[in-house]
């Protein structure tokens, strides 16, 4: 009997290839915009900025320990320079929203029976067997991200100096292994967290080196030697303050910069951008306007925060009194207008002027309502709605009576669809309303209005809305003859 062996197949010996440059533009591209969306909204902050960024480039790697909490930052240094603000720019990026994180104010954590409310109570306590009463639950922590499908949770551990050392304690462990134990011993997983602990730690030192709280106002230019005082200072209070193993589990320990007049100037400019944003997205169809600062109104909101010795927070106050206040007041008082490029700058006294040109703002997102589904027209509707405002107002042009009638193409629509044509044309266009009628019984609905207005307003109207049946009553009514 014979045996067919098998031929092996020789193993060939594969020589290296050359190293190849591996691609990291994946997420480094992700953090590249976080830096410089932060850098737009954090001034003069880079180290605070940059720990963010290492926290969410922490957060995208999946070889990440999922042991231990994401990362964790103690930001310290001078009050109103940013600290609490970075950690709601990060959430504004991660999730669309600057509430989405857990703030938890260590001020109200200040006395030892206190702590039960951010830990949970111990067995036998009331409310031990409910783990979803304590701040620092599984429930609140997924619930900080306000519906956000993006898994990384934010936890703001505010001025931590005030908080008991029993929260110290409690923190050892969480920041350490992950998790900690909530209530009646339940175990909660933070490894999903990105922890941001601030602190004022050092600042009593700090006003001895002859320093302001966030800024100094007779020095135009940041002082490098300084800033290491302002450093060397923070650390040497932080080893007094905090447990070396505290310390020891952050990964990174930041000391905010000073704010200089210059980097005001520009915190100025970003709450003036909010507040533009704002008047797109909160006013009322038809009420928008835009602003335009001259450089002596922004210098005169500065010079008014710095009256109070405050800083960054002092310039959101100072332009919620010297600009919002305003500028809310001659809205009630209809001096603004729809299309208004209001001029702010600043001459003398205790208040900034007010100037407005007229019908001169550019288009805004939110002048754009959908009326029609041609782009070209959407393009045009902004300077359409000033200009029949405008020949409302004047006066100029006759006024005639016209008969709109709208048949609803969706029943369950009718009330929202009929609303909006009358708002459209009282509030855009400047027509008035002399009666309404309604068959909303019917099938289809229908919406009969009789209103007063010019021939240029409603040829407006009717090319951005030519589903809508308008038709003339002035011309049918023939005049009567004299005897």
């Amino acid at each position: 009997m014979t045996s067919t062996a098998k031929a092996r197949t020789p193993r060939v010996r594969k020589t290296a290839s050359e190293p190849v440059l591996l691609n990291l533009t994946g997420a480094a591209e992700k953090v590249r915009e976080l830096q410089k969306f932060l850098d737009a909204n954090v001034i003069n902050q880079p180290g605070l900025n940059k720990a963010a960024c290492n926290a969410y480039a922490q957060a995208l790697n999946g070889l990440r320990e999922k042991t231990r909490p994401i990362y964790v930052v103690f930001a310290l240094g001078y009050k109103g320079t940013g600290k609490s603000l970075t950690p709601k720019k990060l959430a504004k990026f991660i999730h669309g929203n600057e509430k989405a994180l857990l703030m938890v104010n260590c001020g109200g954590y200040s006395e030892k029976h206190m702590v039960a409310r951010l830990s949970g109570s111990p067995p036998g306590y009331v409310k031990s067997d409910d783990p979803n009463a304590a701040k620092l639950s599984r429930e609140n922590i997924v619930k900080s991200r306000r519906g956000s499908k993006v898994p990384i949770s934010i936890v703001v551990l505010d001025e931590i100096e005030k908080a008991h050392e029993s929260v110290e304690n409690f923190l050892l462990s969480l920041m350490e292994e992950g998790d900690a134990d909530i209530g009646s011993n339940e175990a909660v997983d933070y490894s999903d967290v990105i922890f941001w602990i601030t602190g004022n730690v050092g600042a009593y030192d700090l006003e001895k080196l002859n320093k302001i709280f966030g800024f100094a106002p007779n020095k135009a230019k940041p002082d490098e030697k300084t800033q290491e005082e302002v450093q060397d200072t923070v650390k040497a209070a932080l080893a007094q303050r905090f447990k070396p193993e505290f310390i020891d589990r952050m990964d990174e320990i930041v000391v905010a910069n000073k704010l200089h007049r210059e980097h005001l100037l520009k915190i100025v400019d970003v709450q003036v951008d909010a507040l533009r944003g704002r008047i797109l997205s909160q006013l009322e169809r038809g009420m928008q306007f835009e602003i335009q600062m001259e450089p002596s109104a922004n210098e005169f909101i500065v010079d008014q925060a710095m009256k109070k010795g405050d800083s960054a927070r002092g310039i959101r106050r100072s332009v919620q009194t010297n600009l919002e206040r305003q500028l809310g007041a001659l809205l009630d008082a209809s001096e603004i207008t729809l299309g208004d490029r209001v001029i702010v700058s600043y001459e003398s006294g205790d208040f900034c002027t007010f100037k407005a040109l007229r019908g001169a703002a550019t288009i805004g997102e939110a002048e754009l309502i959908k009326v029609s589904p041609k782009a070209e027209d959407l393009d045009k509707l902004a300077f359409q709605r000033r200009l029949a405002k405008a020949i409302s107002d004047s006066g100029l042009d006759k006024k005639k009576i016209y008969k709109l009638r709208y048949v609803a193409s969706d029943s369950s629509k009718f009330h929202e669809e009929s609303g909006a044509i009358t708002s459209e044309l009282v509030r855009i266009y400047g027509c008035k309303v002399l009666k309404m009628s309604a068959e909303f019984l019917a099938d289809p609905a229908i919406y009969e209005l009789v209103f007063k207005g010019t021939e240029q307003q409603v040829e407006l109207f009717k090319s951005l809305t030519p589903e809508l049946d308008i038709v003339c009553l002035t011309d049918k009514i023939k005049p009567s003859k004299k005897k």
